[in-house]
């Protein structure tokens, strides 16, 4: 059946919603209850409901900080730079195996 829902789109709002006001709104997976007693989780945090939420929210929220985030930026950028060198080198190639720059660049 149908389900109710409501879309944020003012980013004020939806900061109050999930920093301030997260108590309130703990179910907020994008699945309904019964594809997920079949299926099970498949977006992490986003399909998690209730208490099993609450304690996911706030376990992986401060390594999001703002703070720690800016930390990462400059290896982001050079682990960014070293993809887009390596792309560049192989712009003339018929195809890029994605398995290849993927280890290369993102899980170092």
């Amino acid at each position: 059946g149908n389900r109710a829902q409501i879309f944020l789109r003012d980013l004020d709002l939806i900061k109050k919603v999930q920093v301030g006001d997260f108590d309130n709104f703990t179910d907020l997976g994008f699945n309904p209850p019964e594809y997920m007693k079949k299926v099970g989780n498949q977006f992490g945090v986003a399909d998690m409901l209730g208490e099993p939420w609450k304690k996911m929210k706030r376990m992986v929220t401060p390594p999001f900080s703002v703070p720690r985030l800016k930390k990462t930026v400059p290896a982001m950028n050079a682990a960014a730079k070293k993809l887009r060198d390596y792309l560049q080198r192989n712009v003339n190639n018929e195809f890029v195996d994605a398995s290849i720059f993927t280890r290369k660049f993102y899980m170092s």
